[in-house]
């Protein structure tokens, strides 16, 4: 390391040696009197930020230096009387060389991402389009109930059944139409077989994942945002059964005035299911194969740049991250969230500023005033938990209400509460009963 920073420095001081014989000959001055015009604090300068400076090109870093230094035009001929040649911008660039050090390759299969439950395609509509959750759910009930083109919209699977492989085909069949007319008919001309990526009979509960039906789609009686939504499920449909992408991991390392530098890039082999996402995924960290540096040799180094920047604290939520934060802490269930969300809206406790979501002086008037256990989100999910046990008779709804309790230190009215004799206050059985009830899910 201690040869490199030498190496470095050589390098550092050739420059600012090459840029005063640069201004001197520019401005026909001699050096001593270019070095004399410049001063102390500005080579300092120079030599300090030789590696960017050089990066730029030389006939403007010289101006500017002129320019702050006020460096008057002499009349001294630099050529006639020293016969000296000044290096131009090009000969100083390839002072600074590249050396590759280390060159690895890697193949990767990439399989498309996982079917849409309703939250899924919430969020990603979301953020795609700008749509709420409660207007996807629309949509998405309009293409089940009215067009019957889509399965049942308002389920928290991504996974399908193993008897519903046999009507795979099918289903490619009545999509076979649009931009997926290509795609469609390269699959039904192979065999399609269940995988453990798209077929799960134990991570299907009431409802399987969001897909074609064999019902064939016309296009035309389809809405604008209704076209949306079918394009992002077809399109995902088909990608799970495509062949994967398949791609060479490229990791560099070379060294530059003994600085150790890395990069990645990845060079496409086979584009599988992304030839169905071609626009999205194209990226512009792919390299072609002729371009790939080898191991132990040099190459000029084009440009040097640095660039600040500094760190944001996290977004505020939009709609679709919220409903994804909701699904992750177990707030609401699937066919619940969007309807949540659209309450708080409506009743004034949160408000939208353009995709951003705020909380309203009401809102913030409301979480002053409850108390602090109500506030945790894991309280609620705990609670959704139980009465999802309950409804599928997995826990008795007797027992769970000796384990809903008034907050310690609150006292409701005492023919309201029976003492339970452990320091809180019990729930009465028919406050419970009516809070199942409204859940939907009392015996």
């Amino acid at each position: 390391m201690e040869n490199g920073r030498e190496a470095r420095k050589d390098n550092d001081l050739f420059f600012t040696c090459a840029l005063i014989d640069y201004i001197a000959r520019k401005t026909k001055n001699t050096r001593a009197d270019v070095v004399n015009a410049l001063g102390k604090k500005r080579l300092d300068k120079i030599y300090d930020l030789a590696d960017i400076y050089h990066s730029d090109n030389i006939d403007r870093v010289s101006e500017d230096f002129i320019e702050e230094a006020q460096i008057k035009k002499g009349n001294f001929d630099n050529v006639g009387e020293c016969q000296y040649a000044i290096p131009t911008h090009w000969d100083i660039g390839k002072v600074y060389k590249r050396l590759i050090k280390q060159v690895s390759k890697k193949e990767k299969k990439n399989y498309a991402l996982e079917l849409y439950d309703l939250t899924t395609l919430q969020k990603e509509a979301s953020k795609r389009y700008g749509f709420s959750p409660k207007q996807t759910l629309n949509i998405m009930q309009s293409l089940y109930e009215h067009h019957k083109v889509l399965t049942y919209p308002r389920t928290d699977s991504r996974y399908l059944t193993n008897d519903m492989t046999d009507t795979l085909k099918d289903r490619i069949k009545a999509c076979q139409n649009g931009s997926y007319k290509k795609a469609a008919a390269t699959l039904l001309r192979k065999e399609i077989k269940a995988s453990s990526r798209f077929i799960n009979d134990k991570k299907v509960s009431d409802h399987h994942a969001i897909i074609p039906t064999e019902q064939y789609a016309s296009l035309t009686s389809f809405s604008s945002d209704e076209r949306k939504i079918y394009d992002m499920v077809v399109a995902r449909f088909l990608a799970i059964l495509s062949a994967p992408a398949i791609s060479e991991q490229l990791s560099v390392k070379a060294s530059i005035n003994g600085e150790l530098f890395r990069a990645k890039a990845e060079n496409i082999k086979q584009l599988g299911w992304r030839e169905l996402y071609e626009e999205e995924t194209q990226t512009k960290d792919t390299i072609k194969a002729g371009n790939i540096p080898v191991k132990g040799k040099e190459y000029p180094v084009g440009t040097i740049s640095m660039t600040e920047g500094t760190t944001n604290p996290p977004g505020r939520y939009t709609e679709g991250t919220l409903i994804d934060q909701m699904d992750k802490k177990g707030l609401g269930t699937v066919a619940t969230r969007a309807d949540i969300i659209d309450k708080l809206f409506n009743s004034y406790l949160l408000e939208k500023k353009g995709n951003e979501i705020h909380i309203t002086s009401k809102g913030k008037q409301l979480l002053e005033l409850v108390p602090e256990d109500l506030k945790k989100a894991e309280l609620t999910a705990d609670w959704e938990k139980k009465l999802t046990a309950i409804s599928k008779g997995k826990q008795n709804d007797q027992k769970d209400q000796n384990r809903v309790y008034a907050r310690p230190g609150q006292r409701q009215r005492r023919d309201d509460l029976q003492a339970d004799g452990r320091g809180h206050e019990r729930v009465p059985s028919e406050y419970v009963t009516r809070l199942l009830r409204r859940a939907g899910r009392a015996h």
